[in-house]
């Protein structure tokens, strides 16, 4: 019951934000739709209008990794509302057995989004995930950066979960970094440094 008054209010707010908001996108005149996409998880809510503006008004195919738990209910009821597909997935070490699955999804045409330092953080910590599926798949990789003129952030959580607030302005700023090699998997540090500097964490 408690996750079924979430996915409603979490849906209604979500859409009064898109009314009462200006979203601007940066670079998305570059992506050809079969990318995988990556973003930091305290994102996670504000890229459902990035879905939107792929999945339902340029109509390319978005597939969304989400968790495989009741949170991943709540998301995957806002992904479908946006016309994307979530690929449901179980946490941590779990995840290992569903790869074949996972790389098959990313092979197919379409974008592929991922939260690089999801499910559990650390917060900013870019794992390997996106850019393994990305190197099998021979996809190239964007980056999202996401800024805020007003916004509620949950600091008691891993990712500093961002919530966007009526009547802001959102800038999502769409990088493409190319494809990935198997050395820079070797080298994921390195990859890592590139990652920092587009957010200007380094």
């Amino acid at each position: 019951m408690q996750y079924k008054i979430i996915k409603k209010i979490g849906l209604l707010y979500l859409r009064f934000v898109a009314k009462t908001s200006k979203v601007v996108y940066f670079g998305d005149s570059g992506i050809t739709g079969n990318e995988m996409i990556g973003y930091w998880h305290q994102d996670s809510y504000s890229m459902l209008l990035l879905l939107e503006h792929f999945a339902k008004q340029r109509k390319n195919k978005v597939s969304i990794v989400v968790t495989a738990d009741d949170r991943g209910d709540v998301i995957e009821h806002m992904i479908r509302h946006y016309e994307g597909i979530a690929l449901r997935l179980p946490d941590g070490a779990r995840m290992r057995k569903c790869m074949d699955f996972l790389e098959s999804k990313g092979m197919e045409p379409g974008i592929m989004g991922l939260a690089m330092d999801g499910p559990v953080g650390p917060c900013y910590e870019p794992k390997k995930l996106l850019f393994y599926l990305a190197e099998k798949a021979n996809k190239e990789v964007v980056l999202v950066r996401i800024t805020y003129s007003k916004k509620l952030t949950i600091k008691k959580r891993w990712d500093n979960y961002i919530i966007p607030l009526p009547f802001t302005k959102l800038k999502v700023m769409l990088q493409p970094i190319g494809t990935v090699s198997g050395e820079e998997l070797r080298n994921f540090k390195q990859k890592k440094e590139e990652i920092r500097g587009f957010y200007q964490l380094a």
